[in-house]
């Protein structure tokens, strides 16, 4: 089917509401390492990215009419080494020893950016199967890794959100590839209004974390929010989400919030990651405060 027939297909399914559409199974990979989980996680909130759709899980018009334009105007394909660690949200920095040494040399050496995915595990589905499934999530973020050879640390600065397409076989030193797109947003007027309600927020999470002293060490705030830079303005809503997420889940971890990183990074809308993110930091403002305690 051409292009033109198959977006004119897609535009009658959103009118009908007919089939839906489930995104390609992820083909296994190895992991390099994993840090486990930094803090507690919300089995309501948590997304693992990676699910299995039910049948009246449809996805709305405006997430037809998004597929639509990106087939439209198709991102190109990056093929990046794969790290599989903690889920990052762009601007995060991650610090990690010399005990990594093994796990990063390869990827050092390939050179360029690198992939970071997060990986979800299943519990065994039944007492005879007694493996845990693990998949990888189906969105990340490109990230820059260096080593800092006077503290014998590594430093990976994650960059920009991208989507996992498929893998990619092995580099020449044998550090496995992943194919990859980055995450292009589609924003909307609604999207613009409803992001001015998070720097509000972000002030009175920001003044709370200080005032209740909830920071693990001192000068945490600032480090994270030094890392992250500039906080993008409502008119950039997408960004705006994905650095008040960040904020809220910093690495190394506050402790304050749930864990909403593989969530905002795998919403399907601009407005999806906007109520992600507004529902982190309202949550966690709620916990700090004692209003409601998370966990």
């Amino acid at each position: 089917m051409s292009l033109p027939a198959l977006s004119a297909a897609l535009r009658r399914s959103a009118l009908r509401r007919g089939n839906s559409f489930a995104p390609r199974a992820l083909a296994s990979t190895r992991a390099f390492a994993s840090l486990g989980p930094l803090i507690p996680v919300d089995t309501e909130q948590h997304d693992h990215a990676v699910k299995e759709f039910e049948a009246g899980d449809l996805p709305s018009e405006n997430d037809l009419l998004a597929m639509i334009r990106r087939l439209e105007n198709p991102r190109p394909t990056l093929t990046l080494p794969l790290l599989v660690i903690e889920s990052m949200l762009p601007g995060q920095r991650l610090i990690l020893d010399s005990a990594f040494d093994s796990s990063l040399d390869g990827l050092a050496d390939a050179g360029g950016e690198i992939g970071v995915f997060g990986m979800s595990s299943r519990p065994p589905a039944s007492s005879g199967d007694r493996d845990a499934h693990c998949h990888l999530h189906s969105h990340g973020v490109s990230a820059r890794l260096q080593r800092n050879a006077t503290w014998q640390q590594w430093e990976i600065i994650a960059q920009h959100a991208i989507q996992h397409v498929g893998p990619a076989g092995s580099g020449p030193n044998g550090v496995d590839l992943v194919q990859a797109q980055l995450i292009v947003d589609d924003v909307s007027e609604a999207d613009v209004e409803a992001a001015k309600a998070l720097p509000p927020l972000v002030d009175e999470w920001c003044e709370q974390v200080l005032r209740m002293n909830v920071e693990r060490f001192e000068g945490q705030l600032n480090g994270v929010v030094e890392d992250l830079g500039e906080m993008p303005s409502p008119e950039s809503p997408g960004d705006l989400a994905f650095w008040v997420a960040a904020l809220v889940n910093p690495l190394p971890a506050l402790g304050v919030a749930f864990e909403i990183r593989p969530k905002v990074l795998a919403a399907r809308s601009v407005s999806d990651r906007l109520k992600i993110a507004r529902k982190g930091i309202e949550g966690s403002i709620e916990h700090i405060t004692g209003r409601r305690l998370l966990f």
